[in-house]
């Protein structure tokens, strides 16, 4: 089949009305020229719910996106994430426009393997969307020799709105630093006791 310049290749895209209830994925994703790979977008009023599955993915971003109005609930997925080396999206789980990000459970390895100056985060929400921590394990590494100035743990502006309310986080510095949190404009970030390796 063919391909216009720019398109995109995904785990799961759903826009429109969709409605998906995925149990069981397992999707591998690495770039190539011209293509950038997502494991879900949500877009328009799509409402997606992924169940005990897994990726592995490697220069490629966001892992997980929400957008428009749509709706995306990550439950008990395993990953292992690179980042990108040139990122075009800012964050592993970002959301945007008035959507609905959740993350329930699930562990993710994070490693940042090539030096980058674009801003990058773990968790990213602006316009009015909302970002929801439930529970998780996330960590953060560097390869040997990797430093980067731009990663930020969790990043909210405009009006979005964070909420972790569980989950462990494990955001190694390395080399680098990161800013664990980064909170702009009229947004907000509530937090509730969770466990994090580095004090904010």
């Amino acid at each position: 089949w063919g391909c216009p310049l720019g398109c995109d290749r995904y785990g799961i895209r759903a826009n429109g009305n969709a409605t998906a209830d995925v149990h069981e994925l397992s999707v591998e994703l690495k770039e190539f020229d011209l293509f950038r790979s997502h494991y879900a977008w949500a877009a328009d009023e799509a409402d997606v719910k992924i169940v005990d599955s897994q990726g592995t993915a490697a220069d490629v971003d966001p892992a997980f996106r929400s957008e428009d109005t749509g709706k995306l609930r990550v439950s008990q997925f395993q990953s292992t994430y690179a980042l990108p080396r040139e990122p075009q999206l800012p964050a592993l789980f970002a959301a945007t426009g008035s959507s609905l990000l959740q993350v329930d459970q699930g562990a993710y390895e994070l490693e940042v393997s090539a030096t980058s100056d674009t801003p990058w985060s773990v968790f990213a929400a602006d316009a009015a969307a909302e970002l929801r921590v439930d529970a998780g394990t996330f960590h953060l590494s560097y390869d040997e020799g990797v430093t980067t100035d731009a990663v930020v743990g969790v990043l909210a502006e405009d009006q979005s709105r964070i909420e972790i309310s569980g989950g462990s986080f494990d955001f190694e510095v390395g080399n680098s630093t990161i800013r664990h949190l980064d909170v702009r404009d009229e947004a907000t970030v509530t937090m509730f006791g969770s466990g994090f390796n580095y004090p904010l």
